[in-house]
């Protein structure tokens, strides 16, 4: 059977969702940075922002339906994005204290700090988005 233009449309929000919402973090990032928001507020900001969108998202337009059949799912949903946030926040934390170390001169930690770290924190990020999906299997 031939996918419907529903299908790929639904296949193509999917594929485009994860980097257009690390996008839009990335952006939000700067943007408080530029208004001279503290700079130890603005990882775990734009980290709630990120978990906010992906709630919607899953709510309007579930990746697999069937996981958002019952408000069991959605307290499991809430338990590991709180976990998540948690695991983030300790992760940002070793980042932090390992940064001065990996700071090598003429390093992307060393030039650009703050790219860095939140390099760091997306991968951390996408560790955690793995075993949340592997939580449904």
């Amino acid at each position: 059977m031939y996918p419907t233009p529903s299908d790929l449309l639904r296949r193509a929000a999917a594929s485009a969702a994860l980097p257009a919402i690390v996008g839009l973090s990335l952006t939000l990032a700067h943007a408080l940075l530029s208004r001279g928001l503290a700079a130890p507020l603005v990882p775990t900001l734009s980290l709630v922002a990120a978990l906010a969108l992906v709630w919607a998202l899953e709510a309007l337009a579930p990746h697999v339906r069937t996981w958002n059949a019952s408000a069991r799912d959605a307290l499991d949903d809430g338990a590991w994005v709180l976990l998540a946030a948690l695991v983030a926040r300790a992760f940002s934390v070793v980042v932090a204290a390992l940064a001065p170390l990996l700071a090598v001169s003429g390093s992307l930690a060393a030039s650009h700090p703050f790219m860095a770290a939140t390099a760091a924190l997306l991968m951390g990020d996408a560790a955690k988005y793995a075993m949340h999906r592997a939580a449904h299997e």
